[in-house]
Parts: C-alpha cells; structure tokens; sequence
C-alpha cells in the first residue's frame, strides 16, 4: 500500500490534523484537484474540501521509504508512492508536463540533468500553497499555489521496518484527475502529495 509517515498533519476544513485525529464521517480533507496533462501555459489546479471514502492505515509497514526534505517541503512516503510533480520544459515554466512520477523515474530525470548544461537543465517541482496572507483577492479566488523545486541533495532513501502509514480513498475522476491532499511535517513544509 502506497502511504505517508503517520507523523504527518492533514488540512481539514477544521484546520490541520494528525491523522489519527480525523473522523472520516465529519472531517472534510483540503484537496487539490491535479490534472495530468501536457500545458503550453499555467494551470492552476482547483482546490476543494471532500469527505474520503475511507482513512487507510497500516500499521507494520516493511520497506523503502523516501524522505524529501529543503527548505519549502518535508514529507515522507513509501517508495511506491506517485508524487505530482511539474517538470517544465527547458527554459520556460508556463509549459511543460504534470504528471505522477515515481520517485525513482525522479531521481533518474535530477541525474540526468545534472550533465547538461545549467540553462538547459530539467527541473523537478513539487506543488505548495501559496501563503495566503500575501496573496491578493484575486489570486486567492483563482487557488493559486507555488511550485517547489526539489534536487538529489533533497531526497533520502531508508529502510525502515513496523512503521505506520496511511492513505485516503476519495471518490473516483476521470482518468487523468486524482485528488491531492495538503500534508507537513512541521510548520514550513506544507505539500501536494
């Protein structure tokens, strides 16, 4: 089961949450509707509140985790857990492609960037809300949200054992719309994942 660390917070309509806090019959997640696509300019994802399904927990979780860490996100997942990210192409980040990745197909796409040269170099970037207490009006209604770019230096890979992990089921979109929820591991490092 792909899943997250059980020591990370959960926004809810009800402000943030350990999972073990959340009542699935009356907390509302934050989520971010995530669009797989190719886009020749910015998209800015709809963002909602929506009742899961179901809160899925393990509780003796064997296996390799990833941990990305910097200064704007720190989270922790199995290995088999698809991050969204954006990748944008060389020299412009109003195109591009969104989409899951693994982390290992991430980890090859920041090595191979690391031999070409600096101007032509892919970047990885996670999503992350903008602080909402300098966004204007408009940005605020259009659910603006900042990209975080993420390098080698930032991931960390472990083998942990008996470890604790969670996911939500929401109900199902299209085929190329998940929903995203908003996770941190402390104050600073608010993610999409």
């Amino acid at each position: 089961m792909p899943g997250l660390t059980m020591d990370h917070e959960i926004k809810t309509q009800n402000g943030w949450k350990s999972f073990e806090d959340i009542d699935i019959d009356q907390d509302e997640i934050y989520v971010l509707h995530f669009y797989e696509s190719e886009y020749c300019h910015r998209i800015y994802p709809d963002t909602s509140y929506l009742t899961p399904l179901s809160l899925n927990i393990c509780l003796d979780y064997q296996g390799d985790f990833y941990t990305i860490n910097n200064c704007g996100v720190d989270f922790q997942v199995t290995s088999d857990y698809p991050l969204p990210v954006n990748i944008p192409n060389t020299g412009c980040s109003y195109s591009g492609q969104a989409r899951h990745y693994d982390i290992d197909s991430i980890i090859n796409i920041l090595s191979k960037a690391k031999s070409q040269p600096e101007d032509e170099r892919d970047e990885v970037k996670l999503y992350s809300e903008f602080n909402n207490d300098i966004l204007t009006d408009y940005e605020k209604n259009e659910s603006w949200y900042q990209q975080i770019e993420i390098g080698l230096d930032d991931i960390q890979k472990n083998h942990l054992e008996n470890v604790g992990i969670f996911n939500f089921t929401f109900p199902k979109t299209d085929s190329k719309t998940t929903y995203l929820i908003n996770v941190r591991r402390n104050e600073f490092g608010e993610c999409w994942v």
